[in-house]
């Protein structure tokens, strides 16, 4: 896959965490099917070095 392109639509920060939700969308290097996914991350850092990142994903435009 590779990133066609990449939006974020909202991020939030609260000490020392920061989460961002997105859109992503790729395109398949083999067929060139095009596939767009909103995501969430949510990173935790501490002493300059992030603790946890979680990434949640799934195809845009599918029911939660």
């Amino acid at each position: 896959m590779t990133v066609a392109g990449l939006s974020v639509g909202r991020w939030v920060c609260e000490e020392d965490t920061v989460v961002v939700l997105g859109r992503i969308h790729c395109q398949d290097r083999a067929d060139g099917a095009e596939s767009s996914f909103e995501f969430a991350v949510s990173l935790t850092a501490g002493a300059d070095l992030v603790d946890s990142c979680w990434l949640l994903a799934r195809r845009a435009g599918t029911s939660p």
